[in-house]
């Protein structure tokens, strides 16, 4: 059976997908960026080596800001992150119309009518060096929570978040710990965060 691989290179992580033929999912797995990108890359596709033999790949695409480390004589195809992240949601999800994917500096707003057959609208926040999907890891950090549960609390606040005005990650950071101050502050507090590098008054219309 032959494999398509797919290896996505952020800013924080690397990822990689093995599909078969059939377009199932045979092999998924992550790799935190620390020393580089590259490196990453080498210690999944080092992993894929020892489940299959990788003579069995008869295509690779590469998408994400690192995606530059894939030498070009690999002949790797270079995807959008945008069109990655359509593609692979509508083949689970056919009906999807948006996506919001936060990313370690980045995230993307990206709206879809019918599918990938129309073109498609996209809205990005400027690149931070502090981050967006990595600000929200570090706060999440400081006050002793999980990603996950720091996720649960933006969503399940209730009411007008505080106001956070900075939109800079390094400025907005002193804003928390005054909110955590009280009960109240620490469970609005997520759902500011989110508002502040997650959706800065982006418009698709």
């Amino acid at each position: 059976m032959g494999y398509y691989l797919g290896v996505d290179i952020g800013s924080v992580n690397a990822k990689l997908a093995l599909i078969d033929e059939n377009g199932s999912v045979s092999q998924f797995d992550t790799e935190k960026v620390t020393s580089s990108p590259r490196a990453a890359v080498s210690s999944l596709i080092a992993r894929l080596g020892e489940k299959l033999d990788l003579k069995e790949v008869i295509a690779a695409g590469v998408s994400g800001s690192g995606k530059s480390v894939i030498p070009a004589e690999l002949g790797w195809t270079e995807y959008s992150s945008s069109l990655a992240i359509s593609s692979g949601l509508l083949h689970r999800h056919p009906d999807v119309k948006t996506i919001i994917q936060i990313g370690g500096q980045s995230t993307l707003l990206i709206e879809l009518e019918d599918g990938l057959k129309k073109p498609w609208k996209v809205a990005s926040n400027p690149l931070c060096a502090a981050g967006t999907g990595r600000f929200l890891e570090q706060q999440a950090y400081r006050i002793g929570i999980s990603l996950e549960d720091f996720a649960r609390l933006a969503l399940g606040f209730e009411g007008t978040a505080p106001r956070i005005a900075a939109r800079c990650s390094v400025f907005a950071k002193p804003r928390p710990i005054l909110s955590i101050s009280s009960r109240r502050g620490f469970h609005s507090m997520p759902c500011s965060m989110h508002y502040v590098r997650v959706w800065p008054g982006w418009s698709l219309r």
